[in-house]
C-alpha cells in the first residue's frame, strides 16, 4: 500500500472539480469522459483505504462523517426553500419539497415504490457511500466475500427492473463492485506492481471504447452494459491515477489546491448541492444570457454559457473551501481537523 499520499488528496480534487464541470451543460463528449469514472473514483478510494472495524463502530464513524453533512445540508436547502416561499409568495411549496426531498433521499427521476417523489440532488452520494461501506463492513469479513458481492451486484439489478429504492441505497448497492475494487486494489498491492503495457493498452481500449458507446450514471442506476462499465470506470481511475502522481511527484503548480479541494471535497460536495437544487441551472443560464446580451439562438452561445458557469460554480467551491473551514462549527459537521 501506498499509504495515505497527497495522490489520494489530489485524486479526489480532480473528480470533485470534474463533478462541478459535468453539471454545467458542457459537450455531451466531455460529459460521457467525466461520467465514466468521476462518481465511481470515490467509491474506489473509499475502498481501497477500508480499515476493519467493528459494525457498531463503523457505524458510529460513518454516521458522524457521512450522515451528519447529509443531515446538515438538508437543514439548509429547507431553509432556503423557506426563504423562496417568503421572497417569492408560494406558500410552503418549496419547503415542503426539500423536506420531503430530504427524508426520502432521492437521487433520481421515477418511482420509488411507486410513487413519485421531489429528488435531493448531489448529496445523494453520502447515503450511497454510507450504505455501501455498512454493507461492506459485514461482508469483508467473510472468506467469500467476492460471492457475496457479485450476488448484491445481480439482486440491485433484478430489483431494479421493478422499483427503485430510497435513501441512497440502490445506489449504494450497484457501487458495491467499485468499492470491491479498490479494495483488492489496496489488499494485493496493485499500485506497487507494474502493470505491462499490453493490460494498461486494453485498459485504455475499454475505457475509449466504452466512453464512446456506453455510459455511466450513478445517480440514475444507468448503466450501459453494468459488468463492462465496471471495467471502464476501473479503467479511467488508473489513468487519473497515474497522472495525479505525476502531478505529486514532480509538485506541479496545481498540486496544492488540488489537495485542497480533495481533502475538502466533501465540503464543496455539499455546498454545490445547495447551490444547484436551490437555484437550478436553467435560472443561471438565462440571467448569463441576458447579462451578456446573448440574444440568438441559444445553441450558437452553449460553450460561452458553460464556461461561465464553471467560472461561477469554481468560485462557490473556492468560497466553500475558504470560510466553511474558519467556522468551529462547521468544522465539527464536517469532521474537519
Amino acid at each position: 500500500m501506498e499509504g495515505r499520499s497527497h495522490t489520494f488528496d489530489i485524486m479526489k480534487g480532480v473528480g470533485i472539480i470534474l463533478m462541478i464541470v459535468g453539471h454545467c451543460s458542457i459537450h455531451l463528449l466531455f460529459v460521457k469522459i467525466i461520467y465514466s469514472f468521476h462518481m465511481p473514483l470515490f467509491f474506489i478510494i473509499s475502498g481501497f483505504f477500508y480499515k476493519p472495524r467493528p459494525v457498531v463502530q463503523q457505524l458510529k464513524t460513518d454516521f458522524k462523517r457521512l450522515i451528519i453533512p447529509y443531515l446538515f445540508t438538508c437543514i439548509l436547502l429547507i431553509i432556503c426553500g423557506f426563504i423562496k416561499d417568503l421572497v417569492q409568495n408560494t406558500g410552503f411549496g418549496n419547503t415542503k419539497y426539500y423536506a420531503i426531498a430530504s427524508l426520502w433521499g432521492k437521487a433520481y427521476s421515477g418511482s420509488i415504490l411507486l410513487t413519485d417523489l421531489p429528488i435531493i440532488g448531489t448529496i445523494w452520494f453520502l447515503l450511497a457511500l454510507f450504505w455501501c461501506r455498512m454493507y461492506s463492513s459485514f461482508i469483508f469479513k467473510k472468506q467469500t466475500n467476492g460471492i457475496y458481492i457479485m450476488l448484491t451486484a445481480i439482486i440491485a439489478i433484478s430489483i431494479d427492473q421493478f422499483v427503485l429504492l430510497p435513501f441512497g441505497l440502490h445506489q449504494g448497492l450497484y457501487a458495491l463492485l467499485f468499492y470491491y475494487a479498490g479494495y483488492l486494489a489496496n489488499k494485493h498491492r496493485i499500485l506497487e506492481k507494474k502493470i505491462p503495457v499490453f493490460i494498461q493498452f486494453i485498459m485504455g481500449a475499454v475505457w475509449i471504447y466504452c466512453i464512446l458507446y456506453s455510459h455511466i450514471e450513478m445517480s440514475l442506476c444507468s448503466y450501459g452494459c453494468y459488468p463492462i462499465d465496471i471495467l471502464r470506470a476501473i479503467s479511467g481511475c488508473y489513468f487519473i491515477y497515474v497522472i495525479c502522481k505525476y502531478i505529486n511527484d514532480k509538485n506541479l503548480a496545481v498540486k496544492n489546491i488540488l489537495i485542497l479541494f480533495g481533502q475538502l471535497s466533501l465540503v464543496i460536495l455539499c455546498f454545490h448541492s445547495i447551490d444547484r437544487t436551490v437555484i437550478p441551472d436553467g435560472i443561471w443560464k438565462s440571467a448569463i444570457r441576458e447579462i451578456f446580451n446573448l440574444k440568438t439562438d441559444i445553441t450558437s452561445h452553449l460553450s460561452i454559457i458553460a464556461v461561465l458557469l464553471i467560472i461561477y460554480r469554481l468560485i462557490w467551491a473556492f468560497a466553500a473551501v475558504f470560510f466553511v473551514p474558519k467556522i468551529t462549527f462547521c468544522r465539527r459537521i464536517f469532521s474537519i481537523k
